[in-house]
């Protein structure tokens, strides 16, 4: 009867050791998968502070092509930007702006037009494929590369930081105290 509660709990013990493999397999970093006039893209979760619905950004004077205008956030002006116009690839908004993505990092804070969320995702930055030319000639340091199923992988500190070093000057939120 020794022998066979062994036997089990060696079964038990080989089957838990196979489980440790899928939990590997399921490792990686986890990114927000979001679409935006028709591209799916992602970003690290851990620049994403939250994603708002909104009213049209009021559009202001002698700004960069990308930034489509500012947001009030709970008393936080957010720039907003169109992220096809921040890449420099073709395409961009062809409809109204109602949800913005609100990237965070430091004191930099930049919110991007997207039309829906699709979710967390794990995604293994080494298995990465090099991303299409056209998009990383553009902005080479924001493409991380291209996930499965098509997901554009973008670094969250490259757009930050690309967006504050616009001539407009810089991007920082402005927070009513």
């Amino acid at each position: 009867m020794e022998e066979a509660k062994l036997a089990v709990l060696k079964e038990r013990a080989k089957a838990l050791a196979k489980g440790s493999n899928k939990v590997k397999a399921e490792e990686g970093e986890e990114f927000l998968v979001f679409s935006a006039a028709g591209e799916r893209f992602g970003v690290k979760a851990g620049f994403v502070r939250e994603v708002v619905r909104v009213e049209e950004p009021t559009p202001l004077p002698g700004v960069p092509f990308h930034v489509l205008g500012i947001v009030n956030v709970r008393g936080e002006i957010v720039p907003v930007a169109d992220l096809h116009r921040l890449l420099g690839i073709g395409g961009g908004r062809s409809e109204s702006v109602d949800r913005v993505l609100i990237l965070e990092s430091e004191n930099l804070v930049l919110g991007l037009a997207v039309d829906g969320v699709d979710g967390m995702h794990r995604v293994d930055a080494q298995r990465l494929q090099p991303a299409p030319s056209s998009v990383a000639a553009s902005t080479p340091a924001a493409v991380l590369g291209l996930a499965a199923e098509r997901v554009l992988i973008l670094d969250g500190r490259e757009l930050l930081n690309g967006s504050s070093s616009a001539d407009s000057g810089s991007m920082q939120a402005g927070r009513n105290s």
